[in-house]
């Protein structure tokens, strides 16, 4: 009787921290699953919602192209809060290289470099993501900062040219935000959740394990 009670704790204790790990170990392979797929194609999806951003704000700009309501107020305020939102920069000119509009964290001349510069130099094929008849959108390096971008430039239905940039740093960098925010979360819901498991389950496997032994002494 005295060798069972010494035993009793011990194996209520074992089953307890089996349960645990079994539980943490799926818990810790969700995560790392998780993390994995995250590294390799959450990137690639902000990328994609990028180019998807572009095809948008490049409709809306052949719209009003096509309606004649480029320069009205109405659509300059559009335009802004497109570029503050989707940290796209904007430009408009004329087919003699004029401004017409142009919204972008960097300067006007930089902007207007970089639309001369794709129209008259040679788009390497690697480049190109997508080409259709009135535009092209391609992966890019700023001649001055040398940093990613993600271009479209092309014409619109009244001629004019304009141009649409996007920083691929800012997605790298966002993503590596996310993933560190997933790992940390992650990490904490891994060791909170370990501690509910290992206290519940020490909790129900007493009476699961008092039951076994009256039913061993019952046999006996």
């Amino acid at each position: 009787m005295e060798k069972e009670k010494l035993l009793k704790p011990k194996t209520r204790h074992s089953l307890t921290r089996q349960i645990t790990l079994v539980f943490v170990t799926i818990m810790a392979l969700t995560v790392g699953a998780c993390l994995l797929v995250n590294n390799v194609f959450l990137e690639k999806y902000y990328t994609h919602s990028k180019v998807e951003t572009l095809l948008s704000v490049y409709d809306s700009l052949n719209s009003a192209s096509r309606g004649g309501y480029v320069s009205s107020e109405y659509f300059d305020l559009e335009l802004q809060k497109t570029s503050a939102t989707h940290n796209v920069s904007i430009a408009i000119i004329t087919s003699l290289f004029e401004p017409v509009k142009v919204y972008a964290s960097e300067s006007h001349d930089v902007l207007m470099k970089e639309i001369r510069s794709n129209l008259s130099g040679t788009i390497t094929a690697n480049a190109v993501i997508l080409q259709e008849e009135n535009y092209i959108l391609i992966n890019t390096t700023d001649s001055v900062t040398n940093l990613p971008y993600l271009e479209m430039l092309g014409n619109l239905s009244d001629g004019s040219f304009f141009l649409l940039r996007v920083p691929l740093e800012s997605i790298k960098n966002s993503a590596a935000i996310s993933n560190r925010f997933l790992l940390y979360t992650g990490i904490g819901g891994i060791i909170i959740s370990g501690i509910i498991i290992f206290f519940f389950t020490r909790r129900f496997s007493k009476p699961v394990l008092e039951l076994a032994r009256i039913s061993k002494r019952m046999a006996d």
